[in-house]
């Protein structure tokens, strides 16, 4: 069952969690010796691109015998923020995300290859720093919907099908982010480190359901007006 699914990167992500708490708290008593306060307006809406690197990769219940490895790839797309108060935001992405991973077994290498839209809707904690650089911590919902689906075989003895059809159409998750932002005249470039999980099913005809966590880890860059 998907309960026996743990993800792998949970280390990683409290490091995330942890470093960014130092981030903030070494930001703080740089603004109190300086006496500076963010100039960010209180209410500004901004929107841009946004896109970056993605690893992508599956989890399968201990049970299984598949060994599954990352796959590099791509994201794209849109992006908003609407500014609270000067240590907290509201932030949105809606991307085109390409996943998918490797398994392995001994007798080919078969790549799985996901594509879905999403939509990650995020609260923003944030801390300014007194040169204009700000660090920052998004958490929230990634709301993900397969829009692409099949498998390429490297060598393999048997050929393998995956249809749309096959994967469940929409998959809610959990989404972390943690960078920096710069502030340049009216624009602001934000540099971010994310981090999405979603349970995953594959349902093939009157086969067993397979049982997925999907995860991956991103590096994003964001350019608002």
């Amino acid at each position: 069952m998907y309960g026996t699914i743990v993800p792998t990167w949970h280390a990683l992500v409290g490091t995330m969690i942890i470093v960014t708490t130092l981030l903030c708290n070494a930001s703080a008593q740089s603004l109190s010796a300086a006496g500076a306060t963010d100039d960010v307006e209180i209410g500004i809406v901004q929107f841009g691109i946004d896109g970056g690197i993605t690893l992508s990769d599956f989890h399968a219940p201990g049970s299984h015998a598949e060994q599954y490895t990352s796959r590099v790839s791509f994201h794209v797309g849109i992006a908003g923020r609407i500014v609270l108060t000067e240590h907290f935001a509201l932030h949105g992405n809606l991307q085109y995300n390409r996943r998918g991973a490797v398994r392995q077994s001994d007798f080919d290498s078969r790549l799985f290859r996901l594509d879905f839209l999403e939509f990650s809707p995020m609260l923003t904690i944030r801390r300014p720093w007194s040169n204009g650089i700000c660090p920052y911590l998004s958490a929230g919902a990634v709301l993900a919907w397969n829009v692409n689906a099949l498998v390429d075989v490297e060598h393999g003895r048997i050929a393998e099908t995956l249809r749309l059809t096959d994967i469940r159409s929409f998959n809610p998750g959990i989404t972390l982010e943690l960078g920096l932002e710069f502030g340049l005249a009216r624009r602001l470039l934000i540099i971010g480190i994310g981090y999405h999980f979603f349970p995953l099913s594959i349902q093939r005809g009157s086969d067993p359901t397979t049982e997925l966590g999907n995860e991956d880890l991103s590096v994003r860059l964001y350019i608002l007006y």
